[in-house]
């Protein structure tokens, strides 16, 4: 994801809230074997998974969006046009746990995901600054500064679990490896 803006570690937080991870997948997503998915639920058992599709919203998805426990937030890029009003640069101070929405699929799945589905529209987008471009080499990239769904995920991660951080991305590493290993 192209990230343009803060990074939860400029945010105030509470330390005993640990965020959680909800993955919105494109239908297309789960059939792909370089998809990362996968690594994160691995890292972050109670990570949730939601299948998208335009015209069947998954009630469960939309019960956890209104469940007053969590402060949900879209993890999207600020650099695409008609998203910058909603753009948070910082974690809402709450007493309610993060909830990082993240969207996955190809690009163009994503964007898809985001611009067809108006119940996200309510939703604070948080957008990523990374130190570093994406390392994953699986698929084809649009943009540089655009990172997979898992380093979405470490990223988000490292102000609260640092460790936890540390192993997604070494998973990333070991399932890139894995896979080209696999190709030959």
């Amino acid at each position: 994801m192209s990230t343009t803006d803060s990074t939860p570690e400029q945010a105030e937080y509470r330390s005993s809230q640990i965020p959680r991870f909800c993955l919105l997948l494109h239908e297309n997503e789960p059939l792909r074997p370089s998809g990362t998915a996968p690594l994160i639920k691995s890292c972050l058992p109670d990570t949730l998974s939601f299948i998208w599709q335009r015209k069947e919203i998954d009630s469960e998805f939309l019960r956890l969006l209104d469940d007053p426990q969590y402060q949900p937030y879209l993890i999207f890029p600020a650099d695409r046009p008609g998203t910058q009003h909603r753009t948070v640069n910082k974690l809402i101070s709450s007493d309610r746990r993060p909830l990082f929405i993240i969207p996955d699929g190809t690009w163009k799945e994503v964007r898809k995901i985001v611009r067809k589905s108006p119940y996200l529209d309510q939703l604070p987008m948080l957008s990523l600054t990374p130190d570093s471009s994406t390392e994953y080499r699986l698929r084809r990239n649009p943009d540089r500064d655009h990172l997979c769904t898992s380093e979405i995920a470490e990223l988000l991660l490292k102000p609260f679990q640092p460790k936890l951080s540390f192993a997604l991305q070494q998973a990333l590493q070991q399932f890139q490896l894995d896979y080209y290993q696999t190709q030959d």
